[in-house]
């Protein structure tokens, strides 16, 4: 039996119960942390212990830290293919970050026609559409759900935030972890959420290959595939970022061609400057007109 002493609190058993399903009851309050290790059901004995796993933890945790700013150019291509919809679009975009509360991402259709501009701080967001002359503002979770949002593919980046996932930390405090042959997974809550993920590090480099996040059901709602790690200051961080999301059937496939990081950001970054005939659309009057006109652009 294996426990974690301080802010991870991890034991280890041989169980029946199935460790997604004992994770779920874990994460809504109901049975104490554990953890169902498929490599000692095999005999076998974890190579590393709790201990050690947490310090890992928070070395990567503190050389993600190192990324307080950074700027980026990258190529997003959104594709999703259902019984009453076919959409295939690629644009090029430029990012700024001040980590971790503000986001900002400019899209381009064609390499240099404006499609959008999203701007994000905290929980608040504001999506400027050039074509509509529109801007929108509202929460994040109230933005997920608009129609428009979701025709276009922005549902899923707003799930997939590349600020959070470019320089993600591991999550520290109440979680589950499963060595198994593919990896380390760590189980963990998310915050102002209702659903949980787990994250599969790989054992050789510590570093996330892939993401599943689940609702409180156990239904997936969005996958993550990290590849080509490269080193920004202090720590990798990924220039491959494959998404899914299941609820929309949006692919998105992201690849960063350039990263500055900890550079100067003037505070104008993190405004959206709109004509003064823009229409500022509240999210619920925006739901109203998508229903009125499915098909508008």
């Amino acid at each position: 039996m294996y426990r974690f002493t301080g802010r991870t609190r991890c034991i280890f058993r041989t169980a029946m119960c199935c460790t997604v399903g004992i994770a779920l009851l874990f994460l809504t309050g109901c049975v104490k942390p554990v953890v169902v290790h498929r490599d000692q059901e095999q005999g076998l004995q974890p190579s590393f212990s709790a201990e050690e796993l947490e310090n890992r933890i928070e070395q990567f945790n503190q050389r993600r830290d190192s990324i307080k700013t950074f700027t980026m150019s990258l190529t997003m291509s959104i594709s999703r293919v259902n019984q009453r919809l076919s959409l295939s679009k690629c644009f090029h975009c430029e990012a700024v970050c001040d980590v971790p509360n503000r986001f900002r991402m400019k899209g381009y259709a064609g390499g240099t026609v404006p499609a959008f501009d999203l701007l994000m701080k905290s929980r608040k967001i504001q999506l400027y559409l050039p074509t509509r002359n529109e801007l929108i503002r509202g929460t994040r979770s109230r933005f997920k759900n608009l129609a428009i949002v979701k025709k276009h593919g922005i549902s899923a980046v707003l799930d997939a935030n590349l600020a959070d996932l470019f320089v993600q930390k591991l999550p520290s405090k109440e979680i589950f972890w499963e060595a198994t042959a593919d990896g380390i997974w760590l189980y963990s809550d998310i915050s102002h959420s209702h659903s949980w993920q787990r994250t599969l590090l790989d054992f050789k480099t510590f570093l996330p290959v892939r993401q599943e996040v689940f609702s409180r059901t156990g239904q997936m709602l969005l996958e993550v595939q990290f590849a080509d790690y490269r080193q920004v200051e202090q720590t990798y961080c990924p220039f491959k970022l494959d998404i899914s999301s299941t609820i929309d059937n949006f692919m998105i496939k992201i690849v960063i061609g350039s990263v500055r990081a900890n550079i100067p950001i003037a505070g104008g970054a993190f405004s959206i400057h709109v004509p003064d005939d823009v229409t500022k659309v509240p999210p619920r009057q925006v739901e109203t007109k998508i229903q009125e006109s499915p098909d508008s652009p």
